[in-house]
């Protein structure tokens, strides 16, 4: 963990960037949960079948930035 000082004008940026960050991501995991359930897959392993590709995701946006940390289908257009 890093400490950064913001000046208190910029504090709204850094609030939006935490919101995305972290909010939307839980979001769209739990609507990734709720389109696995209608394949009958259980809360309790919906994770272990996305980890592999959370994890990747997390990974290349890490090695790579998030502007290129797209794989499948939005990645390749099709």
């Amino acid at each position: 963990t890093q400490i950064l000082k913001i000046d208190s004008k910029d504090k709204t940026y850094y609030h939006l960037a935490g919101v995305f960050a972290s909010n939307f991501l839980a979001g769209n995991l739990f609507n990734a949960q709720k389109l696995l359930s209608l394949n009958n897959i259980d809360k309790q392993k919906f994770f272990n079948v996305l980890s592999s590709t959370i994890q990747s995701t997390l990974q290349n946006i890490k090695t790579v930035g998030p502007s290129k940390a797209l794989s499948g289908p939005g990645d390749r257009g099709d």
